[in-house]
């Protein structure tokens, strides 16, 4: 038996937090010095969305590192239409890769 999928936080008590799609991207994200001392909220799904506006409505700025593709975009869209100006998309740090991991994966192989 496999249990479902649900969000995971990690938080430091900041006004700020990252959100992730997946674990790997959090990971990748601590690698790259991302968010330090500030709280991060992986989804492990965008189908978690619903289950994360408990979470966000306590956050001054969100900031979005999903996955460059439909799903991701979307769900960035539907946060910022709820939340305005408080969610910034970051997915242009990794534009051209498909998430935070495969950006660093490909920065780390050219080394």
């Amino acid at each position: 038996c496999v249990s479902p999928k649900d969000i995971t936080l990690i938080g430091r008590n900041s006004n700020v937090c990252h959100l992730y799609e997946g674990f790997m991207d959090f990971l990748s994200a601590v690698i790259l010095g991302i968010g330090r001392g500030e709280d991060h909220i992986i989804l492990n799904s965008v189908a978690n969305m619903q289950k994360v506006h408990h979470l966000l409505d306590g956050y001054a700025q969100v900031y979005c590192h999903l996955d460059n593709d439909e799903a991701g975009e979307n769900a960035c869209v539907e946060l910022q239409k709820r939340y305005g100006d408080k969610v910034i998309d970051h997915s242009h740090l990794y534009t051209g890769y498909k998430d935070l991991n495969e950006y660093l994966m490909s920065h780390k192989t050219r080394k």
